[in-house]
């Protein structure tokens, strides 16, 4: 495997997809290393969009703290998404922020998902 410029590793023979670490969970696994209280459709959603969100998605980067951030949010902020209103998420979501950069990995994954992925699963 070959490094590229960031943290991603490029194995030879995979027409340069990309892999974060040494290994790229299948979207099952993926979804059984998500936090429990994230409902199992938006579990599959959110680790079948791509090998990134496969990363970032699971627990052991985006802790239970990361899906309330992501939940609260939804709920108090949910035109977020267009208007990166930070300001919004640090009136209103403040007891999440530790999870912040977690959050906004994982987030582009659930925005993608939302049809599915909504705070109340």
């Amino acid at each position: 495997m070959s490094q590229s410029s960031s943290s991603a590793l490029i194995a030879p023979g995979t027409r340069d997809r990309v892999y974060y670490g040494w290994v790229v969970l299948g979207v099952a696994a993926c979804a059984m290393e998500v936090v429990p209280s994230v409902s199992d459709p938006c579990k599959a959603c959110v680790c079948s969009v791509d090998d990134e969100c496969r990363t970032n998605i699971v627990s052991s980067v985006c802790d239970q703290t990361c899906w309330d951030l992501i939940d609260c949010t939804a709920v108090k902020c949910p035109d977020f998404a267009q208007t990166m209103d930070r300001g919004c998420i640090v009136a209103n979501c403040s007891e999440f922020l530790a999870a912040g950069m977690a959050a906004m990995s994982a987030g582009r994954c659930v925005i993608e998902c939302a049809d599915v992925c909504s705070a109340m699963n």
